[in-house]
């Protein structure tokens, strides 16, 4: 008999039997592992060729079946007609993340329960009552609902029931069996905390409207023809953009709502007909109602009315965002209602990875719901506009200071239990490997650099493994985030990014000497981008293994200059750039274009 075990609780453990792990974050806190007898499956994500397979089913035939029975369900629980692109605004910022997470848990089950006989394996797991999983909204459930361990157990529970898989139930958590030991304790999740923010400050600028205010704000703002929020763009533009659109000026905050505590349990606990074929989208299907968040269905009224009595435009000619579309409610709920009167959605590019990553399911689901996607300078489809990035930063702004040495690294405490498939470290096992790397490259730099100044601008969610508490080198300092790695750097000598994100862009884009360190794991470029890469990787910028990126680091560290204006590397540079991160020839003429043509 074989024990699986799917969270890392010692109570769940078989002390008879060996016990298969779904995962390594299942031994995060367990004591005395090397007198235990267990097996640690493979991620789900970890065969390229299935993994491939697998993101083209979701987003070629899964995500259109699911976004079917979405719109059905919710135009019957809200007595509605509206089509189905109505409806996949408004959840897709939930789906995009929920989906492939659920499609991991289930597809790492059924690989289970295909490996064993159903004789020979079993598993405990705790009770949970699904009402304490409820979302409130797409913000709530990306930022802390998914990070939970408890939940994350739960979902896996709900599996093994699906699939018949031989389980035991314990009935209970006590404070010595606490599923929680992926995180901290004793200190304050920055997840959390910033979740904490965003409501305060939702709530404070909505006791700021008060009717008068409220009334010259209508007065002023619901005839304009374009709204811009959530969009990673420079006030001059917004300013520029308002005024040849005719429009007043304005930063549009999100108005407040209230969470409604009830849930509507006729619809939370409806149940669907189960056919015999046991696959992901009849279990979806039947976990839907459970998970669905409370802004999709009990507070979609209140959410509309919330909107429809602000000071936002009536009828916009077009609704710009970088992330809006991501994680606010109130405003994909605002755009599916003003698509209706051919108003258009315009997301503009924020970050990196876009069209170089294998898997980006984001960058799927801004295309899918936008009318036009703005991209920094590459195109891709018809939806897709080459445009620039956005800044009103020069690269002297980062010039070196005088008196510059060391080093600063740009790291973060990434994902333990398995995340959304993203090209940064989405689970323990990459998380580990990531801390791995950054210390193999620490230990292998010169005494001279240690003792001059290494210092991690870190990105710190109180997760364990931590590369805070792992770091094998002594005398790093970590700074937290607020300042970016490139606007610290002008002290330091060199910059080190240890992902493909923003900063690599930022890196190129502002001609700052930087080097990456890149990992085909969790980092993995498609192959059409491959070769925009190869002349990066021949100067000697982005590296693949830790141990060389330090001894390029070695020998060119007391004259980083004259590497970094190596002619051919800045060319590679430049070529680089104009397809990725590219800089406008006259980005007010590029804008007024757009809004003219829209």
């Amino acid at each position: 008999m074989k024990n699986l075990v799917i969270s890392n609780n010692e109570v769940i453990w078989s002390k008879e039997h060996k016990n298969i792990l779904l995962g390594e974050w299942c031994l995060e806190g367990i004591k005395n592992q090397q007198n235990l007898n267990f097996e640690v499956l493979k991620s789900f994500w970890s065969e390229e060729k299935s993994t491939l397979t697998n993101v083209k089913f979701i987003q070629n035939e899964l995500w259109d079946q699911i976004i079917n029975f979405i719109s059905v369900e919710l135009n019957n629980y809200h007595k509605t007609n509206f089509d189905k692109k109505y409806w996949e605004i408004i959840v897709a910022g939930w789906l995009i993340v929920y989906l492939p997470m659920l499609f991991e848990r289930f597809g790492a089950l059924k690989l289970v329960q295909e490996r064993f006989d159903t004789n020979e394996i079993t598993s405990k797991f705790f009770l949970f009552n699904y009402e304490k999983f409820i979302p409130n909204n797409t913000f709530h459930f990306r930022s802390v609902i998914t990070l939970s361990n408890n939940w994350n157990h739960w979902i896996n529970s709900k599996i093994i029931q699906y699939l018949n898989i031989n389980f035991e139930k314990v009935e209970s958590l006590d404070e010595n069996h606490n599923l929680n030991s992926l995180s901290i304790k004793g200190q304050d999740n920055l997840i959390i905390k910033n979740t904490r923010n965003m409501e305060n400050r939702l709530s404070k600028e909505n006791n700021l409207f008060d009717n008068i205010k409220n009334k010259i704000k209508k007065l002023c703002f619901q005839n304009s023809k374009i709204i811009i929020i959530d969009c990673y763009i420079s006030k001059l533009e917004k300013l520029f953009i308002y005024l040849i659109s005719w429009s007043f000026p304005t930063k549009f905050f999100t108005p407040y709502y209230e969470i409604t505590k009830k849930i509507d349990l006729d619809f939370r606990n409806k149940s669907i007909e189960q056919n015999q074929e046991k696959d992901f989208l009849n279990f979806f299907k039947s976990i839907f109602f459970e998970t669905v968040p409370k802004s999709f269905v009990e507070d979609y009224v209140k959410i509309k009315s919330t909107h429809q009595n602000s000071y936002w435009p009536k009828k916009p000619k077009i609704i710009l965002t970088s992330i809006g579309n991501i994680y606010n409610d109130v405003f994909n709920n605002y755009c599916s209602e003003k698509k209706l009167f051919n108003s258009k959605l315009y997301v503009y590019q924020h970050g990196g990875t876009y069209k170089v990553n294998k898997y980006m399911f984001g960058e799927f689901m801004e295309q899918r719901v936008a009318d036009t996607f703005l991209t920094y300078g590459w195109t891709s489809g018809k939806k897709t506009y080459p445009f620039f990035f956005s800044t009103n930063k020069k690269e002297k702004n980062f010039k070196k200071k005088k008196n510059a040495k060391g080093i600063i690294m740009s790291a973060s405490n990434f994902y333990n239990i398995p995340y959304q498939l993203r090209p940064i470290p989405s689970n323990y096992s990459q998380t580990k490997k990531h801390i791995s790397n950054i210390n193999n490259l620490l230990n292998s730099l010169s005494k001279e650099i240690i003792e001059s100044k290494i210092h991690v601008n870190y990105a710190n969610f109180d997760r364990n493994p931590n590369l805070r508490n792992l770091i094998s080198v002594q005398g790093v300092k970590f700074n937290n985030i607020d300042q970016s790695t490139i606007t610290r750097s002008i002290n330091f000598k060199l910059i080190i990014e240890t992902v493909n994100s923003t900063g690599f862009l930022e890196n190129l884009f502002f001609n700052v000497p930087f080097i990456a360190i890149f990992d085909k794991e969790y980092c993995p470029i498609n192959t059409q981008s491959q070769i925009d890469y190869e002349p990066l990787i021949k100067n000697n910028i982005v590296f693949y293994d830790p141990r060389k990126a330090a001894a390029h680091i070695n020998k060119i560290y007391n004259d980083i200059t004259y590497w970094w204006e190596n002619h051919e590397l800045q060319q590679s540079r430049k070529n680089f750039c104009d397809k990725y991160v590219r800089k406008p020839k006259n980005k007010y003429l590029s804008w007024y274009k757009l809004i003219k043509e829209g």
